[in-house]
């Protein structure tokens, strides 16, 4: 954990040297003061929390209990976009006039591995379980997104607002394929919950 947090502080901080190099437009209003550059500034923080929940679930489907090693490396890819993500929004944030002390303040990343192990549990429904984790991280953070995006329309379509909606156009574009990629496994893999081995050739195509 500390390694990990010790990677999370240089690359935060090579995203915002990178982020404020960058010219700023003088004509372009302050997002970061509204009450939706508070939430996008949160935004940040979830996707770093759900991308170490995702590495260390990631490492629990590849010990010898689980022994799903598609999962492992689906929740691996899960985490690393996570990531990328976080340091996306840290950048644009910082662009659009960002206050470091602000995301300090709301920097409180956390993560645990999702599975609990008991002899008595269903390790099937641990692995649809996981992929309904991942759908309502997925759902919840495009609901985010598309609530910041509706409130910066309105009336006062301010330069500064539009180019907010037209960067979480691309996001919500990219999560809504996600969300239904997600969907899609979870609907094929609870049709094999009786099948036997046709979990193990599920897993292995991922």
């Amino acid at each position: 954990m500390g390694f990990l947090m010790m990677k999370l502080g240089a690359l935060l901080v090579l995203a915002v040297a990178a982020a404020s190099a960058e010219n700023l437009n003088p004509e372009v209003p302050s997002f970061v003061n509204t009450n939706q550059g508070k939430k996008f500034l949160e935004l940040m923080a979830q996707h770093f929390t759900q991308s170490l929940n995702y590495l260390y679930t990631s490492k629990q489907y590849g010990s010898q209990y689980m022994e799903r090693p598609g999962m492992a490396k689906f929740l691996m890819d899960a985490s690393d976009f996570q990531w990328d993500e976080g340091i996306d929004f840290l950048k644009k944030y910082m662009q659009r006039e960002g206050n470091i002390v602000d995301f300090r303040d709301n920097l409180v990343v956390s993560g645990k591995g999702e599975l609990t192990f008991a002899e008595d549990e269903n390790k099937f429904d641990k692995y649809s379980g996981s992929f309904a984790t991942l759908i309502s991280d997925a759902e919840d953070q495009f609901n985010e997104m598309n609530l910041i995006h509706s409130k910066t329309a309105g009336a006062n379509r301010r330069v500064g607002d539009q180019e907010i909606r037209h960067y979480l156009d691309d996001k919500l574009e990219t999560k809504a394929a996600r969300i239904y990629e997600l969907k899609t496994h979870k609907t094929n893999l609870d049709k094999l919950k009786d099948l036997g081995i046709a979990a193990n050739v599920f897993d292995s195509a991922l």
